[in-house]
């Protein structure tokens, strides 16, 4: 994945990808959408992300991405939009994150 560092959309939804395969888009700080949808990603492979401080829209639908998996993605400052229907996140979680990021639609 090293040719697409310079990536800005990636839809990954409902594909086998997995935390382990996440960590080869580490590099890519140019993403503006991330759609990981319905995958098998778990908190840790959010971790990927966190220096993505472009990224302005991240789907986590049906994922069992939780409230801690969301203190990753705290950092991202120009997030807009974060699905997270049918996740594990919960309303506690959700609050805690719309604190941190309040333009950020969730």
């Amino acid at each position: 994945f090293k040719e697409w560092r310079n990536i800005r959309e990636l839809y990954l939804g409902y594909t086998n990808v997995t935390d382990k395969g996440l960590a080869h888009l580490k590099d890519c700080k140019t993403f503006i959408e991330l759609n990981l949808t319905g995958t098998k990603v778990s908190n840790e492979g959010l971790a990927n992300f966190r220096d993505c401080k472009n990224l302005e829209l991240l789907s986590l639908r049906n994922t069992e991405i939780t409230d801690e998996g969301l203190k990753h993605i705290e950092t991202i400052p120009a997030l807009k939009k974060l699905y997270l229907t049918d996740s594990k996140v919960t309303a506690a979680g959700v609050k805690q994150l719309q604190g941190v990021l309040p333009n950020c639609a969730i």
